[in-house]
């Protein structure tokens, strides 16, 4: 009874310790994937509760070989002798076997499980993003929609942002965007669009593109490439033809086996607009990893600012 309580309670302490550890992984390299995860802690009752469990846990399983014990007539086993020895210990030996049976089948499925769980881990490290995240920090903008509900404020204040952010030491680039690669809170639009020679087709004929808003800056900052055309840059005002990039993706999928640069496309951001390609972007892996890239669209702030 003893000997269970002291292990109950050493791995309750090590599920403790563990539960801390995990907790502070979880926040420092994936910030966002759970709900409120920054509200969860070890408090009081946290801990009275694994105490709890552990010391109830070497109580059960330590008084159940005690009860099993207690049954057991030592002098009538000893004037049966060896036969009657034999018969008990045959029978507790079919239950060591069947019991080690259960847990090399447990253990061997489990190392199994790890093991192709390490081998998806390891493809996974080889599929390339399609951005660089390394030397990248990022943070979300919750905007008080009563002091900034116009387009010109939030014109304004994204671009003081900007130059604020390049001002700081060490600051290379900055850019801001509606969502972020694989990040689990953002702002997607999965919006359809329409070419030159289709106004006739409904909005439920038409093939979608997500749909995403960025400043001059953003493709720099996350180190995705330019592959022909050029960068929205801060001569793409709201008094200037509305442009917007594409990713290889929408171009294999809409221009195939010509330049998508000059040509125009419409969707309804607020209202049925016409955008001018005005460059192609790499593709990013904006869903995972094991996901393929998708069709999409990116316009400039400044030209859409209504959309955050």
């Amino acid at each position: 009874l003893t000997e269970s309580v002291m292990l109950a309670m050493g791995g309750g302490a090590l599920g403790v310790m563990l539960a801390y550890v995990t907790h502070r992984v979880i926040l420092a390299f994936e910030p966002g994937i759970i709900p409120r995860a920054e509200e969860l802690a070890l408090d009081t009752w946290a801990l009275a509760f694994a105490v709890v469990v552990s010391l109830l846990t070497g109580l059960l399983f330590g008084l159940a070989p005690a009860f099993h014990g207690s049954r057991v007539d030592l002098q009538t086993s000893l004037k049966q002798g060896g036969s009657r020895g034999m018969t008990v210990g045959r029978g507790q030996n079919r239950t060591h076997a069947v019991l080690v049976t259960l847990q090399l089948g447990l253990a061997t499925m489990l190392l199994c499980g790890a093991g192709l769980l390490v081998r998806s881990m390891l493809e996974l490290r080889k599929v390339d993003p399609g951005f660089s995240p390394g030397g990248t920090l990022a943070a979300r903008f919750f905007l008080d929609e009563r002091r900034y509900d116009s387009a010109d404020k939030l014109r304004q204040y994204f671009l003081d942002l900007g130059h604020r952010l390049r001002a700081l030491p060490g600051v290379q680039n900055v850019g801001a965007t509606s969502a972020l690669p694989m990040d689990p809170v953002g702002v997607n639009y999965d919006l359809p669009y329409r070419l030159v020679g289709q106004e006739d087709l409904t909005t439920e004929e038409l093939p979608e593109a997500d749909f995403r808003v960025v400043t001059p800056g953003y493709f720099e900052t996350i180190g995705v490439p330019l592959i022909t055309g050029r960068m929205l840059n801060e001569f793409d005002r709201p008094e200037t033809p509305l442009v917007a990039l594409v990713n290889q993706a929408m171009a294999r999928q809409v221009w195939p086996n010509r330049d998508p640069v000059g040509e125009r496309f419409e969707t309804p951001s607020t209202d049925w607009h016409w955008f001018e390609v005005v460059g192609v972007v790499g593709d990013t892996r904006y869903y995972g990893l094991d996901s393929d890239p998708r069709p999409e669209s990116y316009v400039a702030h400044a030209q859409v600012p209504h959309h955050r």
